[in-house]
């Protein structure tokens, strides 16, 4: 009986037709959602399993200069404009940042970061070679605004979606654990230190969360030192640790994806700089481990735009490669480099930027054309080291500040 004939029967029929006619369109309204749910195979825990981790990747601002820091000889930080110049080989220096102009007695710059106004630079002396300051600076003048006593053991600088400074801290000899401090870059004032077990070896933070992979060490008989890894979710309004999940031994770079999901590199041994090609996959509500990719390579630097996770590769015979990954997790594409190239790696405006290895140059590959561009110099700058860190300006890390405080 199909539905326009059940309802002109029901109309003028007894009470008992009226009820059949009722029970079949609730059957016939079930079966046709039920096949449409078989057809499109939905299922209520699959589809945003893999696909989303819940976050957006934060990127770089559109046209961000690049910044480089140079950490020997003349130790500086200089800014190149992504625009080529008229020779269409070398990209224009707009910028140099000198660390013994802010303090004579600056000695490493472990960390820095960049905003639409300022330069902050995690830096430490000759006095105290286990603490460092973090050195804000006028990007337009030079000129040092202020110096900022951290606690111990400070080691990278991350940007928060709302444009607070994050401060990663390892554990000092014989010092307390590590920790997570957060500084306004509106006051340039340290709001709150985030105490945890261990040392952080590295972190990310979109939303309001902050995710950090922790190393906590423990000796076993007199001199064997057995280190534990784990994953944690912080809650930055809140100040405190949401989530712990342990994770496997030798967790050293973390990165966010394109849809939020967190991805972890592990190294082959403690104390090694190379990583064994494990990298695992992480929901970022949950940290339930949903993937592992398998690169069979040492991954050396991660990073990601708007629909891929891009990753910066060695193999065990000295080859360099370039890895471009889907949000499934399948290789878009992927190519060999004819130079080793360093731990660094950035995105801007989808042109991936990997520095040289001791050369004052840039590998770049093209995103969404998939292919690799000519390789760049940084104008006249020439130092024997190359290039020691990259930094991009992030997006709307000023302005996000001034309206959210």
């Amino acid at each position: 009986m199909n539905q326009r004939g059940c309802r002109s029967q029901a109309s003028v029929a007894s009470p008992t037709l009226r009820y059949t006619c009722y029970i079949a369109q609730v059957l016939r309204v079930f079966i046709t959602s039920l096949g449409l749910c078989v057809v499109t195979s939905c299922t209520a825990t699959e589809a945003p399993t893999l696909l989303s981790g819940g976050l957006r990747p934060r990127l770089a601002a559109t046209k961000s200069p690049v910044y480089v820091l140079y950490p020997h000889l003349d130790q500086r930080i200089v800014a190149f404009s992504p625009e080529k110049t008229g020779d269409t080989s070398s990209l224009q220096h707009i910028a140099r940042y000198f660390p013994d102009l802010w303090d004579p007695d600056i000695t490493v710059i472990r960390d820095f970061a960049v905003d639409e106004a300022r330069l902050y630079a995690l830096a430490s002396t000759r006095e105290a070679a286990d603490a460092a300051r973090l050195h804000v600076v006028s990007l337009k003048t030079g000129a040092l605004e202020r110096r900022l006593n951290l606690p111990p053991s400070p080691q990278r600088l991350r940007w928060a979606d709302d444009g607070r400074l994050l401060v990663g801290h390892a554990t000092p000899p014989k010092g307390p654990p590590g920790r997570v401090s957060v500084v306004n870059t509106r006051t340039l004032e340290q709001e709150r230190s985030i105490i945890l077990q261990g040392a952080t070896i590295d972190l990310v933070s979109f939303g309001k969360h902050a995710f950090v992979i922790e190393r906590t060490e423990r000796l076993i008989g007199a001199n064997e030192v057995f280190a534990t890894f784990q994953l944690l979710s912080i809650d930055l309004q809140e100040g405190k640790v949401l989530r712990r999940r342990a994770i496997p031994a030798g967790a050293r770079e973390l990165s966010i994806g394109p849809t939020g999901l967190l991805y972890v590199a592990h190294v082959s041994g403690v104390g090694m700089h190379s990583t064994d090609g494990r990298v695992s996959v992480f929901g970022s509500d949950s940290l339930r481990r949903v993937d592992q990719l398998p690169f069979e390579m040492s991954v050396r630097a991660m990073a990601s735009d708007e629909t891929l996770l891009v990753t910066s590769l060695l193999k065990d015979n000295g080859d360099a490669w370039f890895n471009a990954t889907a949000v499934d997790h399948s290789t878009v594409f992927d190519f060999r480099f004819s130079e080793l190239v360093t731990r660094q790696l950035a995105v801007i405006d989808g042109i991936a930027y990997i520095p040289l290895r001791q050369k004052n140059a840039f590998e770049r590959v093209d995103l969404q054309k998939r292919a690799r561009l000519p390789r760049v110099s940084l104008g006249v700058e020439r130092h024997r080291d190359g290039i020691g860190l990259l930094r991009t300006r992030m997006q709307g890390a000023a302005s996000k500040t001034q309206r959210a405080h």
